[in-house]
């Protein structure tokens, strides 16, 4: 494995400031196949640690695996993974465990020191975390036919994107193409749900209720990215609606909805006006509001 540890970019300004005073090492390239290192300065051991930490995920990031982060988008029905090289920094994926406080000094009031991690250990991490999500995804995949619970589901695991991770250990490990892979067929199979599935909004027998949340509702669908219809196939969309009056110009509208065999999640919204119709536009404006803040019908959490 080649890897390169240098001083990195964002600490050169306070190495520059230090140098006069820093031990030798500080300030010395030090390069060994098996390590990526990051030095930091401080006047305290706490934050001289954390400056190295720094250094030290902007050499994982752009030094030792200058990567391609890769995306997964979807053409038809086929998930395809496309590549962009980016540079990121992200101390959580320096587990404290693994680093390895290699030197440390007091220098006239400042503390300097040189943390590293052994790239083996590092790879083995993420593997672990790919691993784990890979079962993940194919505990999902794996299904013959998904419910809307399934693509919910499906949605939540692709939150979880770590292909920056995966094309960071690529020249190290299997894991990463396994994991692409994964990935790509999760993207795959939530386009053919989309496409091959629809849904319809059924009426609430209660006027007020159909004329001003039944339309936000199935908009709510179309922001799930699902398919909306009023062909007999289609997966059914129920909602109840109550609404309660807390004064002249304020109203309280708790709804019931659910769809294709799930449990009815509850949603309240507040909305307020002149008169009991605005009233009923401003509830009907946050329901939107709502929907639009997490991402369509299916609630973030169950």
């Amino acid at each position: 494995m080649r890897l390169i540890s240098n001083a990195l970019f964002a600490g050169l300004m306070v190495i520059s400031i230090c140098a006069y005073s820093a031990p030798d090492w500080f300030s010395s390239t030090e390069v060994d196949p098996k390590w990526v290192t990051g030095v930091g300065v401080g006047e305290d051991l706490e934050s001289a640690q954390q400056q190295a930490l720094k250094n030290l995920s902007l050499s994982l990031y752009s030094e030792v695996s200058s990567y391609t982060e890769q995306t997964v988008v979807t053409e038809g029905n086929k998930g395809k993974v496309h590549s962009q090289a980016v540079t990121k920094v992200e101390n959580k994926h320096v587990p404290l465990s693994i680093v390895h406080w290699l030197k440390q000094a007091y220098v006239d009031e400042l503390y300097y020191v040189r943390g590293g991690v052994i790239i083996a250990e590092w790879v083995i991490i993420q593997e672990t975390k790919l691993e784990g999500q890979i079962t993940e995804i194919e505990s999902i995949t794996s299904l013959s036919e998904w419910s809307l619970g399934d693509y919910r589901r499906s949605k939540a695991i692709a939150l979880k994107d770590n292909q920056a991770i995966a094309a960071m250990i690529s020249p190290y490990s299997m894991t990463s193409s396994r994991y692409s892979a994964a990935f790509a067929n999760l993207a795959k199979k939530q386009n053919q749900f989309a496409n091959a599935v629809c849904f319809t909004v059924e009426q609430s027998h209660d006027k007020v209720a159909d004329k001003y949340f039944l339309p936000v509702i199935k908009n709510a669908l179309y922001y799930s990215h699902l398919t909306v219809s009023e062909r007999a196939e289609c997966r059914k969309v129920q909602f109840v609606a109550r609404n309660d009056r807390v004064s002249d110009k304020h109203i309280q509208t708790t709804l019931l909805i659910s769809g294709d065999g799930e449990l009815p999640y509850q949603v309240d919204v507040k909305g307020s006006g002149s008169s009991y119709k605005s009233a009923l536009v401003s509830v009907a404006n946050n329901l939107s509001d709502y929907f639009v803040e997490q991402g369509g019908i299916l609630p973030k959490q169950l």
